[in-house]
């Protein structure tokens, strides 16, 4: 398998957002609808998911990275429904976790005021629902977070499929694309030390931002274009990953075309 991520294919990957056609005001109503974000919650951000899996799409097919122009908007607000609910699905687990440990801790919580107030055998059976709900509640913590964690490792190889394929579904489909994954597992753990990595910069530009006097009241106008080009790179890379992954070697490509 050729090695997807070369020095200079990664110069092309951190790149290509400032070197396509009018790239200034694309990556600007990018950036301004992960700023709206902030406001108006989940809604803007879909159009930016739809967008970069147009990114991620480019380099699956083998096509020069160029930020799109900002006309489909039909398009990148279903891929970006889409690419979202698949998120949803590989999180869940670990989600519904941390969710129920909350609901436990929080009824667990109800029950303090019934310390001072009730009988003994009342006071007791509160008390031990209080520590039985307050453990549950860490280990929830702990097991939530690891499982989705988890859960969003191998998601930006699905969300590849997703587009190769044009399949919501396919993307829920780990046989399809499993196999590549594991054939590419180093690859593909590059390319997330690269997008942690930018991802890490960009939070940690935002954090020392906020606690900045002088831009603490711009942090979203900061996080907004540091968090779209983290984003555009990142659907750039996995797409790489994935278009190697699954290219079929040289030699079942010869037998192919004689085939044909």
């Amino acid at each position: 398998m050729a090695q997807a991520h070369t020095i200079s294919t990664l110069k092309e990957t951190f790149g290509f957002p400032f070197r396509s056609p009018d790239w200034q005001g694309r990556f600007l109503v990018g950036s301004a609808l992960l700023i709206l974000s902030f406001v108006i919650p989940i809604l803007p951000a879909i159009f930016v998911y739809g967008y970069v899996l147009e990114i991620m799409r480019q380099a699956i097919e083998g096509r020069p990275l160029s930020l799109p122009a900002w006309e489909d908007w039909g398009r990148f607000w279903t891929d970006g429904w889409r690419v979202f609910l698949v998120g949803l699905v590989f999180v869940a687990p670990g989600v519904a976790l941390l969710c129920g440990g909350t609901a436990l801790y929080f009824a667990g919580s109800l029950s303090l005021p019934f310390l001072e107030s009730s009988s003994g055998e009342a006071t007791a059976f509160a008390l031990t629902f209080f520590l039985l709900s307050f453990t549950i509640f860490f280990v929830s913590l702990f097991a939530g977070s690891l499982l989705a964690v988890l859960g969003t490792i191998p998601f930006p190889f699905a969300a590849a499929h997703l587009t190769a394929q044009n399949s919501l579904s396919a993307a829920l489909r780990p046989g399809e694309w499993w196999p590549a994954l594991r054939k590419s597992k180093a690859e593909y753990f590059i390319a997330w030390v690269i997008v942690f990595g930018l991802f890490g910069i960009a939070y940690l530009a935002t954090v020392l931002a906020y606690y900045s006097l002088v831009l603490c009241c711009l942090v979203p106008v900061l996080a907004a274009p540091l968090g779209f080009y983290a984003a555009l790179v990142a659907g750039a890379l996995f797409g790489e990953t994935y278009r190697e992954a699954t290219a079929a070697p040289a030699g079942r490509r010869q037998v192919a075309r004689k085939k044909a």
